[in-house]
């Protein structure tokens, strides 16, 4: 299965349905990390409607980009939400930063 990544630069003009599959995607990823980390303040902050960035989390941040996945913005990060992040971030695979 593509990645929502790939989905969202190898076939546009997407459907709506395509669309919102992989906005779902996306967004139950996050939550699942969030779960993960095991904190509350897991909410949808800003949609680039342009489909440039989705930015979760109140406090703590994580941002999700097209080319680059889910990154951890720790400029916005408490110090225990960093520290677990970066675990789960290593446990999934994934570039934290």
């Amino acid at each position: 299965m593509a990645t929502p990544s790939q989905v969202i630069n190898t076939q546009l003009p997407a459907t709506a349905e395509q669309l919102k599959l992989v906005l779902t995607t996306i967004i139950m990823d996050a939550w699942e990390f969030w779960e993960d980390v095991s904190e509350s303040d897991f909410c949808i902050q800003h949609f680039d409607s342009m489909g440039e960035c989705i930015i979760f989390g109140g406090t703590n941040r994580i941002v999700w980009r097209p080319m680059t996945g889910f990154k951890i913005d720790a400029s916005y990060c408490t110090e225990k939400f960093l520290r677990n992040a970066v675990k789960v971030a290593n446990k999934r695979g994934i570039n934290p930063f």
